[in-house]
């Protein structure tokens, strides 16, 4: 499973529908193409037709026209993604650095607030070179704003992926789906860091926030 226990969706925890037996196939074909032509451009092939194969069969299982993959690597390897699949489209969702750190601290993965400030800004600044370095569209869109108000901000990620506008549908369908409902009303508790901890993050990534909208 890619997803932890507390992360919980209308769809479950996975929902890869494609087997086993079809992934490593997917994946043998793919080792037989590298093995050919074990260069950067061969390799950039198989990967981006393994993607794709793999993509389609989801697709197809879900009886849906498109595909989408929620990685958070993906934006900073947005020009190797390029490589291997052609023009694509990333969106950057990107949340207060400053809760990202109290959330990390909670799980305790590490307790070094200047290094989680120094990758949660490596990773939105990786993500935004790596768009300039190649021709993929690229969006970037505040989790605080889908959180209040998510038919607006879901109305500009449709528009980005050059799809129908129907916002308003979507949160609809998704709050008789999910028990906790998403709205502007709901009053959300942030995790927050002690002031030593903010002071530390902002001494690292002060600026980024700023420019966020974050702080000031």
């Amino acid at each position: 499973s890619g997803k932890a226990r507390y992360e919980h969706y209308p769809l479950g925890h996975d929902y890869i529908l494609y087997s086993l037996v079809e992934a490593e196939s997917a994946l043998n074909k793919w080792r037989e193409v590298v093995d050919i032509t074990p260069d950067v451009d061969g390799i950039s092939r198989a990967t981006g037709w393994l993607i794709n194969h793999l993509g389609t069969l989801q697709a197809k299982y879900m009886r849906r026209p498109i595909w989408v993959n929620k990685t958070p690597e993906i934006p900073r390897f947005g020009y190797e993604l390029e490589q291997c699949v052609g023009c694509c489209r990333v969106i950057n969702m990107i949340r207060d650095g400053r809760e990202v750190a109290a959330s990390v601290l909670e799980r305790g993965w590490t307790d070094d607030v200047s290094y989680i400030a120094t990758v949660w800004k490596d990773m939105i600044l990786s993500g935004r070179a790596s768009a300039t370095e190649g021709f993929h569209e690229y969006l970037e869109v505040r989790y605080e704003d889908l959180v209040s108000d998510p038919v607006c901000v879901l109305q500009k990620v449709l528009r980005f992926l050059c799809l129908e506008p129907l916002s308003q549908q979507l949160v609809d369908t998704y709050n008789k789906q999910n028990s906790f409902p998403t709205s502007n009303e709901v009053k959300h508790a942030w995790r927050k860091l002690n002031d030593a901890d903010e002071t530390l993050f902002n001494q690292v990534a002060g600026d980024l926030l700023a420019e966020l909208g974050y702080v000031g």
